[in-house]
């Protein structure tokens, strides 16, 4: 997708004026929808979005981890000028977030080690060119406390960073400042080093990349060095230390984002078929990979077509899919919907609105079943975006 503002994310033309510009949260504008909706207008019993405080920090682009002790860590978040310098606990149990002191990095990856400490790896260090960086460091949620671990071989952004079954961690592709990388490696936690394994068959950069139940890896779509969506996916297998291409996606997605479902299979929704900063070809498209059978299938379109939105698992086995970017007759701009996915009947139903749209945020499903969504930036028209610093609990 095309790089604003030097920001080397995820991030479509046109979404934000001006980077310098993205203030935080303000006027909600007409699409906003103060207390969000329950579905079908239901009873407080039935799933809705209901407030769940404000972040120290407006933030955007950010990773958020769910720790052992049930407190969701947030990191790296682009603050409309920079990286937020600061990361966040959310305590579930009161609904409060605590800042905590963190070297400045944005749009990095956060895994959760089987330590139970969270590796916070690449991302870029400044809003400018040249800015990505090989740095990791660990969190450990009993001192709350960062410390340096080993660097990458190579900067990175817009990477993956997948846990694998034995406890290591896959770094793939990603921005780096001479270009998109091919590469790929592999910290070991024992060791805290970064050490070199295969290249993938494709450079790409806004991948997804899913741990299997065969305990490969599926790597999917992102964008090339030229700035086309790719349809593309390949398998690493940790025990060759090698990708090979698998069956393609039914259409190249960038934007995408990949829910691994209780039957082993892989969900993809929305996301940019051509150029990634063509606005007006956000997909509504879902499918299905099955890994018995190395192929895509069509699994449905969604309500909305969406792009940068979140696809979370819930426990019954559907799949939450929140906010985001959408095309319509009023043009191109952050979404309040949501809607949810059975992959038993194949169908899609509406799960109510947010309070606030947006897209970039985060989400991540908490111990007790509900989702966290985090952040994200508002682009209603014909106010101007802004970089939101709100939550909300859908439950």
């Amino acid at each position: 997708m095309k790089r604003i503002c030097h920001i080397s994310a995820i991030c479509l033309a046109g979404l934000m004026t001006a980077c310098g510009g993205v203030g935080s949260v303000g006027n909600t504008g007409s699409g906003s929808n103060p207390g969000g909706t329950k579905p079908g207008g239901g009873s407080d019993s039935s799933p809705h979005f209901s407030p769940a405080g404000t972040m120290a920090q407006a933030q955007l682009m950010h990773s958020s981890t769910l720790l052992p002790d049930g407190r969701v860590l947030i990191v790296c978040g682009f603050a409309g000028v920079g990286p937020t310098g600061e990361a966040e606990l959310f305590d579930s149990s009161r609904s409060t977030f605590r800042s905590l002191p963190m070297d400045p990095r944005m749009i990095c990856t956060g895994t959760l080690l089987r330590s139970g400490k969270v590796l916070v790896a690449g991302g870029e260090t400044a809003n400018g060119p040249q800015a990505a960086t090989d740095t990791a460091e660990l969190f450990d949620p009993a001192t709350g406390l960062f410390q340096t671990t080993g660097s990458m071989a190579v900067p990175r952004s817009g990477h993956t960073a997948t846990l694998l079954a034995d406890g290591k961690v896959l770094v793939a592709g990603g921005w780096g400042n001479d270009g998109l990388n091919q590469t790929a490696e592999i910290y070991d936690p024992a060791t805290g080093s970064f050490l070199p394994t295969g290249n993938m068959s494709t450079a790409r950069w806004g991948h997804t990349a899913t741990l299997l139940a065969n305990g490969k890896v599926l790597v999917t779509g992102g964008e090339s060095q030229q700035g086309s969506s790719l349809a593309t996916a390949e398998l690493y297998d940790p025990g060759s230390g090698t990708f090979s291409l698998t069956g393609s996606m039914m259409m190249p997605r960038s934007g995408h984002i990949a829910t691994l479902l209780p039957s082993g299979q892989v969900f993809f929704t929305g996301g940019v078929p051509g150029l990634g900063d063509d606005s007006t070809q956000v997909d509504p498209t879902t499918e299905i990979y099955d890994p018995s059978a190395g192929r895509f299938s069509y699994a449905g379109k969604m309500i909305s077509p969406r792009i940068e939105h979140t696809a979370t698992l819930l426990t019954n086995g559907t799949v939450l899919i929140v906010g985001g970017w959408t095309t319509d007759d009023t043009g191109y701009h952050t979404t309040p919907s949501a809607e949810i996915y059975d992959p038993v009947t194949s169908s899609f139903s509406p799960a109510g609105s947010l309070a606030m749209s947006r897209g970039l945020h985060s989400a991540v499903a908490l111990a007790d079943g509900t989702v966290l969504i985090t952040g994200g930036t508002y682009a209603e028209p014909p106010g101007t975006p802004f970089v939101l610093n709100t939550a909300e609990i859908f439950k």
